[in-house]
């Protein structure tokens, strides 16, 4: 939705994100079975562990997705933020859209975490690591400019 929509979402997070569920990107299972298989994450007790079945992310969907997507939209991203752990299973499908974003020459924020799956104490870490960040002052042509995490109705104030 964020990348989709730059003119009102400047800070977008994705937390143990899973691309491979948006519509245009969702693969069919002949996708699945005609691709090759990406590397599988290791389990994790208490965790989303290795997927069932590897997904491939297709570049041509994701470039449908986000057709607009470039490098000039990195002066309107104040903050692309995206986190998850080495033992989620979506931690292939992740590095995929990352390498996706780099050819576009997409700036973001990365961490993988060690040894985590796709847990409750993982996020809450990263909500404790990015919500300072959200809050801090920015500075732009000498002004000082704070997010406006909540907007009502249509035009700025």
């Amino acid at each position: 939705v964020g990348l989709n929509n730059l003119d009102r979402f400047a800070w977008i997070a994705a937390f143990s994100s899973a691309p491979q569920l948006w519509p245009a990107i969702a693969p069919s299972n002949a996708t699945l079975a005609a691709t090759p298989a990406a590397p599988a994450a290791p389990t994790t007790p208490g965790g989303r562990g290795a997927a069932a079945a590897p997904v491939v992310l297709d570049p041509a969907l994701v470039a449908k997705t986000f057709p607009t997507l470039s490098s000039k939209d990195n002066a309107r991203i104040r903050m692309l933020w995206i986190v998850c752990g080495t033992s989620d299973g979506l931690i292939g499908v992740n590095r995929q859209f990352k390498d996706w974003l780099r050819s576009k020459n997409v700036s973001f924020t990365e961490q993988e975490v060690p040894d985590m799956g796709h847990v409750w104490p993982l996020w809450r870490q990263n909500v404790a690591d990015l919500v300072p960040q959200l809050f801090k002052c920015q500075h732009a042509f000498g002004h000082v400019v704070l997010p406006r995490l909540l907007r009502r109705g249509s035009a700025p104030r």
